[in-house]
């Protein structure tokens, strides 16, 4: 829509049309609902607002779209044409200014290639026409003067242009090799002007146009975006109209835009792909002057409406501009820098014990000025400031000393003062420009000789905090704790690269000749041995680790004689000492604001910092439990040991304090968490057991690394309830089968079940003569208890075999083998008169059984399903009013008593059958596969079962097949049966009503615009453009003007 009324408002004569338009709240009704109303408010904020961008709700919501519509790209060319409709039809003053300039006319015409008396007969007389479609074979005219069909030729011819020409691009077409919509992206050139004279009579006026807007939309057939270039008539500028960005073109431009030649301008925008062109208006070239849209144009209201609104927006940007330009400027005094540094380096420390400074209050002074304004005026700010304060703070402090300070940037978290502010520059500048609403800065005082620290900025901060010996621990006091600026290693390492650069080494070129040396003296030459430099990653700007110790021996007074540790307290390499003096902080590991403690050795002794590192960030202190108290955690003391200590080593301690044998128990990261610990070997730091704070003991030695735990559970099924109880773990390889965990489960579920009672349990132990009693199944949740074949391995049979993975034991009151030819089915009974559905049983049959030993098994299975012999007379309802011969004709059954016909026999009865009506008329089970898939098998879905299409139910099939050639008998399957007898007494078979449900009488339905109309009240007409049946686009006139007279209907191929 954008793109569209960019293009309508640089169009002169439409944009009067609108500013012509009186709005009459009588007629045309509430102002939200009224199109030209709406569309008036938007070209004149277009034209004087001072506001960047004019929003269109106001304009879709009189449009009835809403914000679903919204989201939904429409074709530009089809909302042109509904949104002229909605204003013909609202204005007849807009319906005449649209059809003066966009209305064209065109002749449609047949000519016949015989002769009537004597000349050649056409529909219309034309000489030019447009396309021409051959009408001959069976797609001859039928001539009514000559009374047959004849050959014809059929064209298109113009017979006046409009104004403004509107031109669609065939962008978009229906691809059927794969049947869906796609964009053509063929370029095509769009000519600046149009010469049409080769369309039309000359008589019908000027044909020559002037390219006056092009539509774009880059994307696909499914979406994209869309923008425009428009052409202004009053300044005779292209502008590039992308939604709320609105770009005037320059020359050079227009030239990339439309010619050829290169842009030099960095901002132009990439040249126009012609790809991309989409719709296309044209304007005609006329002699006279395209007129001018001045602002008295605008109706009286709505400009002064919009001028009151100006005024109101250029108070709101000048209020805004002050705003940008005030800042709020924290500056804190000189002292508050060490009191954050030493904060920074307690908080750092903090998992080392070391407490953090008292609270004190906030040495700083709060001031708003302009950004304009230079650091010398914020500093004479703060001055006043604190001459004026009651604080505490601030009565001892020593204000002559305060004005000799320099202000710098600060970070308030690491107490590090920045870059120095220059005092006759503004502070904006300072700040490196760009919005800043805030700004902290820190007062520097100059050192005894009035000179102040010179700020490198190639220097990085490194954090140094002293040992102290009496207190065990790293001093935190003032004067212990600094920042330092400390020059890079390439720095530290220019002087010696002088010296090797003295005596440079000749190295002989292309264009010089020398002398072979001897052989001895080459030998002694690769014999030397190049001193190598410690490699150092790019951007490292790190000091060394030499350059370190001497600014702290210098700092704190050390003697030179005594060797000074490096330690990190903080950091990946805390509790590590750094060794050597040519490698840097960043080349040993360290990284930006790692606490360093420098530490004074005597002789060889071991570093107190590294001692307490260990101690108190490297041992982990673990809570256990009992293997029997597997939910107590903290029943025992827990066990301090170092990270890097091996698992067995922490099983060992736990099974001490819990004087059992280390080999009967095993560590797991938590009760629901089963994955043990297989390999004891590695530490605890390298499984994941540093930070942990409890860890689990269970009972058993820890499985191989190629084995897994598995949970066993006992299965039960009572009245259609699946049930699982935990029973213990056991230990089985991926790789062995079924058959191997059927058989070591049997001796442990025997040693379980004899301290159970057998009637909670469900089984009797002694009766459980051997591992063949004993079926397997899938235990994890949503498996459905699937059971597990023999000749198969865990790990297939298992999804997602691993520690932790459960797997159901069911006991069986017979033994059971089950073989690769043998089939688990399930089979639910289903009782039609009482629509009740019984829970699944499992029945083994097996491939090679026949269908009639099928049948003949589930009959004596089920035998109760079946109808008695006296119930056969009553098996018809009362309320149906319909025989049983009669329920079976309209079923399509055989009908009892009745011998069928031939057509019958075919259809129902297969001779291969060979059964008598005698035979039929006795009950019998109906079976039919019901799918795993979908919703839940129900009642009232067995009703929907395709039971007369079933293969499986008796006198329907040939019974001498075995199971296997029906694909719709497998392992798993469900099997639904029914008593024959008893579907023929089901529900009465009821014809539908007219006009109920499906198959009834049609009704009328209601355009679902109108009906939305209709129910917010009030007359209204929908506008629905022909060419967007797709989309439904649908543009709601709620108050359409009553036409005073019938328009005759303009051409559908009108331009």
């Amino acid at each position: 829509m954008n793109s569209l009324l960019q293009s309508l408002f640089y169009t002169p004569e439409f944009r009067l049309a609108v500013y012509g338009f009186e709005y009459d709240p009588d007629l045309h009704g509430e102002a939200s609902r009224c199109i030209p109303l709406q569309l008036q408010k938007l070209f004149a904020e277009l034209q004087i607002s001072v506001a960047g961008a004019a929003s269109t709700k106001d304009l879709t919501t009189a449009c009835g779209f809403t914000g679903r519509d919204a989201m939904q790209q429409h074709d530009v060319q089809e909302l042109c044409r509904v949104l002229f409709d909605a204003l013909e039809r609202s204005s007849s003053l807009l319906a005449d200014a649209i059809r003066g300039l966009y209305a064209g006319q065109s002749t449609s015409y047949i000519k016949c290639k015989e002769e009537i008396n004597g000349k050649v007969y056409q529909s219309a007389r034309t000489e030019k026409y447009m396309d021409l479609q051959v009408m001959e074979g069976e797609n001859q005219w039928l001539c009514e003067e000559l009374g047959a069909k004849v050959d014809a030729l059929k064209g298109l011819t113009i017979e006046s242009l409009p104004k403004i020409l509107c031109i669609q691009l065939l962008r978009f077409v229906f691809d059927v090799a794969t049947m869906r919509r796609k964009k053509l992206s063929e370029v095509v050139a769009l000519p600046l002007l149009l010469d049409l004279a080769f369309l039309s009579d000359s008589g019908s006026g000027p044909s020559l146009y002037q390219l006056a807007a092009v539509c774009l939309h880059s994307g696909t057939a499914h979406g994209g975006h869309y923008h425009a270039f428009a052409w202004d008539p009053s300044s005779g500028a292209w502008r590039d109209a992308n939604d709320t960005r609105v770009q005037v073109l320059s020359a050079t431009q227009c030239s990339a835009l439309f010619g050829a030649g290169d842009s030099s301008e960095p901002q132009a925008p990439r040249a126009l792909h012609s790809a991309d062109a989409y719709f296309l208006l044209y304007r005609r070239v006329s002699e006279t002057e395209v007129p001018r849209v001045q602002d008295s144009a605008i109706p009286q209201c709505l400009r002064d409406a919009l001028l009151s609104e100006n005024q109101r927006l250029s108070r709101l940007q000048r209020a805004y501009d002050l705003h940008r330009k005030l800042l709020e400027v924290k500056v804190f005094l000189p002292m508050a820098a060490q009191r954050a540094l030493q904060r920074y380096a307690a908080t750092q420390l903090e998992a080392l014990g070391a407490a953090a400074p008292e609270a004190e209050p906030e040495m700083s002074v709060t001031v708003k000025t302009s950004s304009q304004r230079p650091a010398a005026a914020v500093q004479r700010k703060v001055l006043k400031s604190l001459a004026s304060s009651d604080m505490s703070w601030c009565r001892d402090l020593d204000l002559a000393a305060v004005k000799s300070a320099r202000l710098r940037l600060y970070d308030p978290w690491r107490g590090l003062p920045g870059r120095p502010l220059e005092g006759s520059r503004a502070l904006g500048d300072s700040l490196g420009g760009g919005f800043n609403s805030t700004a902290t800065l820190v007062m520097e005082l100059p050192d005894t000789s009035g000179c102040f620290e010179q700020w490198q900025e190639d220097r990085t901060v490194t954090f140094l905090v002293l040992w102290d010996k009496q207190l065990g621990a790293p001093s935190l006091g003032s004067g212990s704790v600094v920042a330092l600026r400390l020059p890079p290693a390439e720095a530290t390492c220019a002087a010696g690269e002088a010296d090797l650069a003295k005596e440079p080494t000749q190295v002989p070129t292309s264009t010089e000749t020398y002398e072979p040396e001897p052989e001895e003296v080459q030998q002694d030459l690769f014999a030397l041995e190049v001193p190598t430099e410690p490699a150092r990653s790019r951007g490292d700007r790190s000091p060394l680790l030499r350059t370190v110790r001497e600014a702290a021996a210098t700092l704190w007074n050390l003697p030179a004689s005594s060797h000074l540790a490096l330690v990190p307290l903080s950091g990946t390499q805390a509790g590590k000492e750094l060794k050597g003096d040519d490698l840097t902080l960043q080349g040993s590991g360290c990284e930006y604001g790692d606490i360093i403690c420098v530490e004074q050795l005597e002789g060889s002794g071991a570093s107190q910092a590294v001692q307490l590192v260990e101690e108190k960030c490297n041992t982990a202190k673990i809570y256990f439990n009992h293997p029997t108290r597997p939910q107590f955690t903290e029943e025992f003391p827990p066990i301090a040991i170092s990270k890097d200590a091996p698992i067995f080593e922490l099983k060992a301690r736990i099974a001490q304090a819990l004087q059992l044998d280390a080999s009967t128990l095993h560590l797991c990261r938590s009760q629901h968490a089963p994955a043990m610990f297989k390999d004891e070997s590695r530490t605890l730091r390298q499984a994941g057991l540093a930070e942990a704070s409890s860890i689990f003991v269970g009972e058993g030695a820890p499985c191989s690394p190629e084995e897994c735990l598995l949970k066993v559970l006992l299965y039960t099924y009572d009245k259609g309830n699946h049930k699982a109880r935990e029973l213990f773990s056991i230990p089985a390889r991926g790789d062995s089968s079924v058959r191997t965990l059927r058989e070591a489960l049997y001796e442990p579920l025997l040693r379980w079940a004899k301290e159970e009672d057998p009637e909670a349990i469900g089984f009797d132990p002694v009766a459980v003569t051997g591992w063949k009693r004993l079926r397997l199944r899938d235990g994890q949740a949503g498996k459905q208890f699937a059971i597990l074949r023999d000749e198969r391995t865990l790990r297939s049979s298992l999804l997602g075999f691993g520690d932790g993975r459960q797997v159901a034991v069911q006991v069986m009151a017979e033994d059971e083998d089950l073989g690769p030819d043998d089939l688990v089915i399930l089979v639910r009974p289903w009782r039609v008169r009482e629509a009740r559905l019984h829970a699944s049983t499992e029945i083994v049959a097996t491939r090679n059984q026949t269908l009639a030993k099928f049948q003949d098994m589930l009959a004596e299975r089920f035998k109760g399903l079946l109808q008695a012999e006296d119930e056969k007379e009553n098996i018809v309802p009362v309320a149906s009013g319909k025989s049983t011969n009669e329920i079976s004709k309209a079923r399509g059954l055989p009908q009892l008593g009745a011998l069928p016909s031939w057509d019958e026999k075919e259809n129902i009865l297969p001779v291969a059958c060979g059964k008598s009506t005698d035979e039929i008329s006795k009950d019998s089970l109906e079976i039919v596969a019901a799918h795993n898939t979908g919703p839940p098998l129900t009642s009232k879905r067995c009703e929907t079962l395709k039971w007369r299409d079933s293969r499986l139910s008796p006198g329907l099939q040939r019974v001498d097949k075995p199971l296997a050639d029906f694909k719709e008998v497998r392992d798993g399957v469900t099997l639904v049966i029914r008593s024959r007898l008893a579907a023929l007494a089901g529900a009465e078979v009821s014809e539908p009503e007219p006009g109920s449900g499906k198959g009834g009488k049609k009704g009328v339905a209601k355009a679902s615009a109108k009906a939305a109309l209709k129910a917010k009240g009030g007359d209204s007409t929908v506008t629905v453009s022909k060419g967007g049946a797709e989309r439904g686009l649908v543009i709601q006139v709620a108050h359409p003007e009553a036409e005073a007279e019938e328009v005759a209907p303009v051409s559908p191929n009108a331009i």
